[in-house]
Order: structure tokens, then sequence, then C-alpha cells
């Protein structure tokens, strides 16, 4: 004969495998909606970079001071609306790019080749504090022999 608490025990574990069953499914649930948040910020991220990309490639498709749509590559889910200002004797490229209501931003600070008459160069004024940059920049430069 079965005691009347081994029903009790019974109910209890299989209590604790629902609870421990259930937990798994909803963090895997989440891990999955984690993972579609990052790809989607991914293919924003590209996509933004892909539009500063195309601004410095193609000088003539974007005039000073205008901003322009481009689906990049033509099926309605990679949107870049690109816009390109003056800035002093820099450009300045601002990329945006979305899909539903998330959007990803990009910004350039593009220089030009001087030609022989023109001498230009970026001064940093020396106020004893050290430039500092945020973020992922990069700084190129060409040094001609004088």
């Amino acid at each position: 004969m079965l005691k009347a608490g081994s029903l009790l025990y019974a109910t209890v574990m299989a209590l604790i495998i629902a609870i421990l069953s259930s937990s798994l499914m909803l963090f895997s649930y989440f891990k999955e909606q984690e993972k579609i948040v990052y790809l989607t910020q991914e293919v924003l991220f590209r996509n933004a970079l892909s539009g500063i990309h195309l601004a410095i490639a193609s000088d003539s498709l974007i005039s000073v001071g205008d901003n322009k749509y481009f689906d990049l590559y033509g099926n309605n889910t990679d949107s870049v609306v690109i816009k390109k200002m003056n800035w002093g004797s820099y450009q300045v490229i601002l990329s945006k790019a979305f899909l539903k209501s998330k959007s990803q931003r990009k910004a350039a600070l593009i220089g030009s080749v001087p030609d022989s008459t023109c001498k230009s160069a970026l001064y940093l004024q020396d106020n004893g504090k050290p430039l500092t940059l945020c973020g992922k920049t990069l700084i190129k430069a060409r040094v001609q022999p004088i």
C-alpha cells in the first residue's frame, strides 16, 4: 500500500519540474528576442555606414545642403537618408538608416586634398589639454614632404 504522503511528494516534484521547464522555455524565448534586436541593430549600423561610403564614393550624387533618400538594395527594407553639409573647409556627412521604428545614425567629417596653391591644416589650440576622441574614431592623414 502507498502512503498518503506519496501523492504530496509526486505533486511537489511535478510542480518543480513544471517551473524548471517553463523557466527554460522563457529563457530561450527572451534570448531569441535579444538576438533579433541585436541583428536588427547590426543591419542598421552597416546600412548607416554604407550611406557614409556612398556619399564619399560619389561626390556628384549628393549636393551640399541636400537630403537624399536611398533604398540601398532595392528591396524597400534597407533605407538610408544622407545629408551633406559644409563645416568650414570640411564637409559633414550625416547618414541615418531606419527600419520600422528603429534607426541608427552615423556622421563623418570629410576633408579634401589641398591643391598646390592652398596650404591648409587643422590646428588644435594648446590649452594644456590633450585632444580627446570618443567612440570609434579614425584619423587618416597624408603627410607630404616639404
